[in-house]
This record gives C-alpha cells, sequence and structure tokens, in this order.
C-alpha cells in the first residue's frame, strides 16, 4: 500500500483552507493583501522556495475547522512556564468545544506558543 506524497504547501491549503486575503510583513510594518493564497505563495513563505521564511497570517474560510490561541510566554497566564497544569484550562475549552488533539508549535524566537 503506497502514499501519495503530498506537498507541505498543498497540505497546508487542503486541511486549514484559508480566505479570501492575508496579510504580509512588509517593511516592517504588516500590510494586508487581497486575493486568494496560492500553493507557490505560501512555499514563498514558509521558506520552501530556498529563501528564509516570512511572516504571513492568514484567516479561516466562511466556516472552518481549526482555531490557533496565541499563548504569549511574558504576558498569559496560561504559558506552561508560568506552572505546571497552566495550560490545562485552555486546553480543557478546546475538548468541550471538540477539539481534541491540539497541536503546540513555537509562535515567535520569545517564547510564544499557538495551539
Amino acid at each position: 500500500m503506497g502514499f501519495k506524497r503530498e506537498w507541505l504547501e498543498e497540505w497546508f491549503l487542503r486541511v486549514l483552507s484559508p480566505g479570501y486575503g492575508y496579510v504580509v510583513e512588509n517593511s516592517g510594518g504588516k500590510a494586508t493583501r487581497s486575493g486568494w493564497l496560492t500553493a507557490s505563495l505560501l512555499a514563498q513563505h514558509l521558506g520552501l522556495t530556498g529563501g528564509q521564511p516570512q511572516y504571513l497570517a492568514i484567516r479561516p474560510n466562511k466556516t472552518t475547522n481549526w482555531l490557533v490561541l496565541d499563548v504569549d510566554q511574558h504576558r498569559s497566564p496560561h504559558h506552561p512556564d508560568r506552572a505546571e497544569g497552566s495550560l490545562e484550562p485552555l486546553l480543557q475549552r478546546c475538548r468541550l468545544m471538540g477539539l481534541n488533539r491540539p497541536l503546540q508549535i513555537r509562535s515567535s524566537f520569545r517564547g510564544g506558543i499557538h495551539l
């Protein structure tokens, strides 16, 4: 049994189904762009085309099956560095909404996380 290879940018577009428009960093500030995010543009922003990864913010389409929580290391009482179990109240609320398999990733070089 074989699996069809799926490129990261194609998976991202299929799973997250971003809505119309997105935000990029431009000269140190944030700039809104109109249009649909394409696989080639996404690959560029993810650093998959040989360049460095770039800031990219997306929003969900009209309906979505995902949610992102930004947990700042220095400002959020729920950051895991605060205390053991400090993230659990957020995880519990996610489970109440049917989000049972959260993915925790680093959101910045300053210690924040995205859940």
